[in-house]
């Protein structure tokens, strides 16, 4: 079973494609400056080409406390759309899902998550960006972890539907 998780953010896309659930096949952080949605939904459809998923995670934008920009919940619905018409299933993973999986490996804020999922996936651990000050900007490759974690929690959710 390969996953597709897909990270839409005000900088372009941060994706991961699982095969299985031990296995990260790829993953990265797409940046583009104009046409963002277009050109988001272009690298978007390269990667289902690519990667074939049978499962495509995105974020729930519809959830409860979900805050996402406009252009942002078009792109997400413009990404379920392509990927349903490739005949994946769209699994929506709401952030507040992403930090209850990964409560046990502290507070819950970003940065835990980025680095709980380092441990699942040393491969990942080089990318690891540095722990965020108050004062400081989130760190472009923090999108990576995003991806991922929600790539392992559409995962585990799938496998437990299915068991």
């Amino acid at each position: 079973m390969r996953v597709l998780a897909l990270q839409p953010t005000a900088r372009g896309l941060g994706y991961a494609l699982f095969d299985g659930d031990k296995r990260l096949l790829d993953c990265g952080a797409y940046e583009t400056r104009s046409d963002k949605n277009s050109k988001c939904l272009a690298k978007a459809e390269t990667l289902l080409a690519l990667g074939q998923p049978q499962i495509v995670a995105l974020e729930n934008v519809h959830a409860s406390g979900a805050r996402r920009k406009e252009r942002i919940v078009t792109l997400i619905a413009r990404l379920s759309n392509t990927a349903t018409a490739r005949a994946c299933h769209v699994e929506p993973v709401s952030r507040l899902e992403v930090h209850a999986h990964f409560a046990g490996f502290g507070t819950g804020s970003k940065d835990d998550v980025a680095v709980a999922v380092a441990a699942l996936y040393p491969e990942l651990k080089r990318r690891l960006p540095p722990r965020r000050r108050p004062w400081q900007a989130e760190h472009p490759r923090m999108v990576v972890f995003e991806a991922a974690a929600m790539g392992i929690v559409a995962q585990t959710r799938h496998l437990k539907e299915t068991a």
